[in-house]
C-alpha cells in the first residue's frame, strides 16, 4: 500500500461491531421505496414531492462526505461512526413521531448524515488497518456485504411492519438497532485510527482536489458511473421489466431479487476468501465485465426470442439475475485498488470524489431508465446496460494501462 501507516492489529469482533453498525445505517436507505409509497397514499402528495426524499438524502450525503473529507483528519474515525449511527438515530425519531410529510425531509437529511459519515469512515478505517492491498479488498468485499445484507433484510422487516403493525413502527426498529450499535462500538476497545493529513494549510490542502483532473481518476470515476447505474438499474427496474415481459408476479420477483442479492453477497464472500491470492486486479476486474456482457446480452436476447412465453421455461426470469454472481465483487475490488493505489493522505478525497459519484449515478440511472422506457419501451432501454457493460470493460483495460499499483 502507498505511504501505509504502521500496522495496527484489530480484533474480529471489533471488525463485527463496526461493520453492524454499517448494517444499521443501510437499513434506511434501503428502504426509500417503499418509503415512497407508504407517504404517497398516506399524505396524498405529488410524485415531485415524493422524489424530495431521494433528493435531500443524496443533498446531505455529498455535503457530509465534502466536510469529513476535510476535517475527518482531525478526529478518530470511530468517532465519526458514532456520529453516524446518531445522526441515524435522530433521524429515525423524528420518522417515528410521524409530524407530516415535511418532516420526512428532516429524516432522510439525517439519513444522508448517517450514511454518509460512516462509508467515509469504515473506506477510510480500512485503507489504514490493511497491512497490504489484499486486506482491503478483502475488508472492502465484506463490508458491502453488510449493505447488501440490509437491502434484503429492511424490506422484509418493513414489510412486516406494514402487515402487522402501523408502517412508520419500522423507525422504532431502526432506532433501537442503531442504539444497540451505537452502545456496542462506543465501548469497544478499539485502537486510536486517524485519517492522515498531508498538509496544515487549508489552502493547500483544497488543491488537493485538483487530483479530479488527473486522467486516472477521471476514469475510474466513469467507470463507478456506468456501475452504479447499472446496478441501480438492474436492482430497481428488473421487476417491472419481468412485469412487462413475462408477467411474473411480485412475490416472483421478490424471490428474484432475493436470489440476485444473495449472489452478490456470496461473490464477495469468495473474492474476500481468495484476494490475498490476486496481486493485479486489472484483468480479473476484465474477466467480471466479460462474464457479465455473456450473461446479460444472452438472457436479453433469448427473452426477446421467447416473446413473452416462459411456460416450461422458468430458467428464463434467472438469467439476468444471475449477472449478480459477476457484478457483485467487481465495485469494492476496483474502488478499495484504485484507493489504495494513492498516496494514503489522499484516500479521504478520493473516497469523497467516490461516494459523490455514486449516489450521483444512482439518481442518473434511475431518471435515465425512466425516461427511455417511457418514449421508447423498457426493452430497449435493458439492452442499453450492455452499452454501460462494454464502456466498463473498456474503461477498465485502459486503466489498467496506467500502471497503477494494484491494477
Amino acid at each position: 500500500m502507498q505511504g501505509s501507516n504502521p500496522p495496527i492489529h484489530i480484533r474480529n469482533r471489533e471488525y463485527i461491531a463496526l461493520f453492524f453498525g454499517y448494517f444499521v445505517c443501510a437499513l434506511l436507505p434501503t428502504t426509500l421505496g417503499m418509503v415512497f409509497l407508504k407517504t404517497q397514499q398516506e399524505y396524498v402528495v405529488s410524485l415531485l414531492h415524493i422524489s424530495m426524499l431521494e433528493v435531500i438524502k443524496d443533498v446531505f450525503v455529498i455535503l457530509t462526505t465534502f466536510v469529513l473529507s476535510l476535517c475527518i483528519h482531525r478526529y478518530p474515525l470511530k468517532t465519526v461512526v458514532l456520529f453516524s449511527l446518531a445522526a441515524t438515530a435522530l433521524g429515525t425519531v423524528v420518522g417515528f413521531l410521524n409530524l407530516g410529510f415535511f418532516s420526512y425531509l428532516v429524516t432522510y437529511a439525517c439519513v444522508g448524515m448517517g450514511i454518509g459519515s460512516i462509508m467515509m469512515a469504515l473506506y477510510l478505517f480500512g485503507g489504514i488497518i490493511a497491512k497490504q492491498n489484499a486486506g482491503y479488498v478483502s475488508y472492502f468485499n465484506l463490508l458491502e456485504c453488510c449493505y447488501m445484507i440490509a437491502a434484503i433484510i429492511g424490506p422484509l422487516v418493513f414489510a412486516a411492519m406494514m402487515t402487522k403493525y402501523v408502517w412508520n413502527d419500522y423507525y422504532l426498529v431502526v432506532f433501537l438497532l442503531s442504539a444497540i450499535a451505537f452502545v456496542w462500538i462506543f465501548f469497544t476497545k478499539t485502537p486510536v485510527v486517524k485519517s492522515v493529513k498531508n498538509d496544515k494549510s487549508l489552502k493547500n490542502d483544497l488543491s488537493n482536489y485538483r487530483m479530479f483532473s488527473q486522467k486516472t481518476v477521471i476514469i475510474f470515476l466513469l467507470i463507478i458511473i456506468f456501475y452504479i447505474g447499472l446496478e441501480v438499474i438492474l436492482f430497481n427496474w428488473l421487476p417491472l421489466y419481468n412485469k412487462i415481459m413475462f408477467n411474473v408476479s411480485g412475490k416472483t420477483s421478490g424471490y428474484l431479487l432475493a436470489y440476485m442479492s444473495t449472489l452478490f453477497i456470496g461473490s464477495r464472500i469468495v473474492v474476500a476468501a481468495i484476494s490475498k491470492k490476486i496481486k493485479k486486479w486489472g484483468m480479473p476486474l476484465g474477466v467480471l465485465m466479460l462474464l457479465t456482457f455473456v450473461f446479460l446480452g444472452g438472457g436479453l436476447i433469448i427473452n426477446s426470442v421467447a416473446n413473452g412465453d416462459i411456460k416450461g421455461h422458468m430458467i428464463l426470469i434467472f438469467l439476468l439475475p444471475t449477472t449478480g454472481l459477476f457484478l457483485g465483487p467487481f465495485f469494492p475490488s476496483l474502488a478499495s485498488s484504485m484507493i489504495n493505489s494513492f498516496e494514503i493522505f489522499s484516500h479521504r478525497i478520493i473516497i469523497f470524489y467516490l461516494v459523490a459519484i455514486m449516489t450521483i449515478a444512482s439518481s442518473a440511472g434511475t431518471l435515465l431508465i425512466a425516461t427511455i422506457s417511457h418514449f421508447i419501451t423498457i426493452k430497449f432501454a435493458f439492452f442499453l446496460l450492455l452499452f454501460f457493460v462494454f464502456l466498463i470493460y473498456v474503461l477498465t483495460l485502459i486503466l489498467r494501462k496506467k500502471q497503477l499499483s494494484y491494477l
